[in-house]
């Protein structure tokens, strides 16, 4: 199937647990049409072995597969639903953008040896996963619909990232792109829209309320408002110099408008130089 701008992938990192339990690295893709949203049931195939094999839907069927002939995928689903089942007590989490962020921004990369990890990034994904934070990735990644790049070379440079992290990696949960170039009406995965956010809410089952959002641009800390997540996280690096300004006033008008409709929720918002002062937070 050919890849274009109506095409959305959810890249999906398995925890250490089930790398460890079953050695794989799960990369695993969503097709969006421009007549629905993106849902749980559309998982595609596990992308890892084929990075370029055409996307497959599951549907339910009556039929039931062999564990032999179950994918890396519907293992893994199965997994992740069995744990989540078994800890009914929703957890807290850290949204992530990638570029700007955990890796040095350089507007549309895509060669890996361009990768380079924001000083602080590995001490910060550790220091999360110790407070017990489940840690998810959400990128914009519209380089791809705009041809700048494709697929097979966005999940290159998540395995560089990954591979720079070392140990570290394995402590991220999950990793959200969007292809779109525009906030397309029928997904709302595209940041300012809270769509990546409320999909991993469900599939890790997350509460927004008590987790936070790390951002260098305006949009990522407004998706995750939208999503419900009342502490944010602004960092310099990236375009959050030029964004700074913006930041401030976006969130001065935010808890003017918050008190004046007498919400009670407790926002906050923390400026800092870089993810390295994250551990100060958490």
């Amino acid at each position: 199937m050919p890849e274009g701008p109506c095409q959305t992938r959810l890249w999906l990192g398995a925890s250490g647990l089930i790398l460890n339990r079953w050695g794989i690295i799960l990369e695993l893709a969503a097709e969006v049409s421009r007549s629905r949203t993106v849902t749980a049931a559309d998982r595609g195939k596990a992308l890892d072995a084929e990075p370029n094999a055409e996307i497959k839907q599951n549907n339910p069927t009556n039929t039931k597969k062999s564990k032999a002939e179950e994918t890396p995928m519907e293992v893994a689903e199965k997994f992740l639903y069995a744990l989540n089942k078994k800890n009914k007590e929703r957890k807290k989490a850290i949204f992530f953008d990638r570029d700007g962020v955990l890796i040095t921004d350089k507007h549309y990369i895509k060669k890996i040896e361009d990768v380079e990890l924001i000083e602080g990034a590995k001490k910060a994904i550790l220091k999360s996963k110790d407070e017990n934070y489940v840690n998810i990735i959400i990128t914009n990644q519209s380089g791809i619909s705009r041809g700048f790049y494709s697929w097979d070379e966005y999940f290159k440079i998540n395995q560089q990232m990954r591979l720079l992290m070392g140990e570290a990696s394995e402590q991220i949960a999950a990793i959200y792109a969007n292809g779109y170039i525009n906030s397309h009406p029928s997904t709302l995965w595209r940041k300012p829209n809270p769509g990546m956010l409320l999909e991993a809410a469900k599939d890790f089952n997350l509460d927004l309320e008590i987790s936070l959002i790390v951002g260098d641009r305006l949009t990522d800390l407004q998706a995750g408002l939208k999503a419900g997540i009342s502490t944010f996280v602004h960092v310099e690096t990236g375009h959050g110099i030029q964004e700074k300004e913006d930041v401030i006033n976006w969130f001065n008008h935010l808890k003017t408008t918050e008190e004046k409709q007498g919400h009670k929720r407790e926002l906050k918002l923390y400026r800092v130089q870089s993810i390295k002062e994250l551990i100060k937070i958490i």
